[in-house]
């Protein structure tokens, strides 16, 4: 939060404009300038350039440096800027301040909106526009940092396919610089790469991603990313084929080396027969996931979490992921899968529910490194509760139920593999949590739930996700999963 703050400060100061001026424009070529190109040329830093409601369909134009774009009503619907696939859109070059607010970039080939700053510092702001249509992308920035807020990107296609990357916004993976991009949309993106967000130092709020595609991060790819209060559904991956099946990785976010995601919801994200890895999130390195919902993705590996580097997952819920009607033959190994070798991994105050995989996978798989599990509820769901690689230290659990698992076979595997000596120690047990009503996607407790911290083995508190809800309050996954399940058929 610190961060963000910094960045906001400093994107928010304007530049002098002690004797600014505003070039109205009007889509029939009357105004103060006419073209636009002869408004952009002719404005001083301070300055804005005011579009009137219509429809423009000039190419190719160059900013000037410090200039204001504005849509005059203030509603992009209004103010479009239609480049027919015939050319870019706007390019800013040197640029020290440079704002666009509330104008529709239509169909570009190339790029919507490309800026250029004179340094990291560069400050950008971009709010209440709409980028549609782009072959390239809508909006690309070097150097800059930058503020996108309430904008709406669909249907951008990177192109060529399978060797751009970043079909809506393409930000600068070089230097120093920090991009906010806040209360946006991104829908029906496809890109090798971030269809809806490709670059480093990203901070992500109240964000919606949703039927976006691509080989990797089909809604976000970056290194250092920061993303919060944001909804991702249907991301699709579909990268190369191998052995006749599509590859990918992170069917919603593909971090690189940093990744924390803060109060998120997936639904439905990764593909439903390939050998990927990460339906929804996967992490190169050190990744921190706290207080999200995961519901039905699917994935090869991890069909929720996939990460090679420590992860924290805390207060977490993990439901119905895997569960194809069709008993989906390439159905995951692991809900979460913790493939690192080095540091230490921890699961905590987490509920998975209703997972299935296949082989001898476990809803959590581990890799070499050391994994603790703690105060977690693993019930109803399908395959052992946790696995690991032969050479692997075996998970540490402690209080933590497991209640009603089964392996493939319909035997009963509550607490199977390695972990089967842990049962009935250090605050563990086999014991109904009594969910309000999980068919329905109510995952709170009920008030004698072996759960609730009252009730709980002693030192142990609150086992879980979620704790006691009234139990005819609303869901925590809003829609029940046969809802769910028939929006993928």
């Amino acid at each position: 939060m610190l961060r963000l703050a910094l960045v906001l400060a400093a994107l928010l100061v304007a530049p002098p404009a002690l004797f600014a001026r505003t070039w109205h424009i009007n889509p029939d070529g009357t105004g103060n300038e006419a073209p636009i190109q002869a408004a952009l040329h002719s404005a001083a830093v301070g300055d804005t350039v005011s579009l009137a409601s219509g429809i423009y369909s000039e190419t190719d134009l160059i900013a000037a440096v410090g200039v204001t774009i504005v849509g005059s009503t203030g509603n992009p619907n209004d103010v479009i800027l239609d480049f027919r696939s015939s050319g870019n859109g706007i390019r800013a070059t040197g640029v020290t301040f440079f704002t666009v607010r509330a104008i529709t970039f239509r169909s570009p080939r190339g790029y919507g909106l490309w800026v250029q700053g004179a340094e990291a510092t560069s400050p950008l702001i971009i709010s209440d526009c709409v980028f549609e249509g782009a072959l390239g992308q809508g909006v690309k920035v070097d150097l800059s940092q930058s503020i996108i807020v309430r904008c709406t990107f669909r249907r951008n296609l990177a192109w060529p396919p399978g060797d751009w990357d970043g079909a809506s916004i393409r930000l600068s993976t070089g230097g120093t610089a920090t991009h906010v991009i806040e209360s946006c949309s991104f829908t029906g993106n496809k890109a090798s790469a971030g269809a809806g967000i490709f670059g480093r130092s990203l901070v992500v709020r109240d964000c919606v991603f949703r039927d976006n595609s691509a080989d990797n991060g089909a809604g976000i790819w970056g290194f250092d990313v920061e993303v919060s209060n944001s909804i991702f559904e249907q991301n699709t991956l579909e990268g190369d084929r191998w052995e006749g099946a599509p590859f990918g990785e992170g069917g919603a976010i593909q971090g690189i080396d940093w990744l924390s995601v803060l109060d998120c919801r997936f639904v439905g994200n990764g593909n439903l027969c390939g050998y990927s890895e990460g339906g929804a999130v996967r992490s190169r390195g050190a990744c921190e996931i706290r207080g999200s919902v995961f519901l039905g993705n699917y994935a090869w590996r991890g069909s929720s979490v996939y990460s090679r580097g420590p992860a924290l997952i805390s207060g977490c819920l993990f439901a119905e992921n895997d569960a194809d009607p069709q008993d989906n033959p390439c159905a995951s190994e692991g809900t979460v899968y913790l493939r690192n070798a080095v540091g230490v991994s921890t699961i905590e105050n987490t509920t998975f529910a209703h997972n299935r995989t296949r082989n001898k996978a476990g809803v959590v798989s581990a890799g070499s490194a050391p994994v603790l599990v703690n105060n977690s509820v693993f019930a109803y769901n399908r395959g052992s509760i946790l696995a690991k690689l032969p050479q692997s230290p075996c998970p540490q659990v402690a209080c933590t139920v497991s209640f009603g698992n089964f392996d493939r076979f319909g035997n009963p595997s509550d607490w199977s593999n390695c972990v089967s000596g842990q049962a009935g120690s250090s605050g563990n047990s086999t014991v109904n949590p009594l969910f309000c009503d999980s068919d329905a996607g109510d995952y709170h407790l009920q008030p004698d739930s072996p759960c609730l911290p009252a009730n709980s083995p002693e030192g142990c508190g609150l086992i879980g996700a979620y704790g006691f809800g009234g139990c005819n309050s609303v869901s925590v996954t809003p829609e029940s999963w046969a809802r769910v399940k028939a929006r993928y058929r």
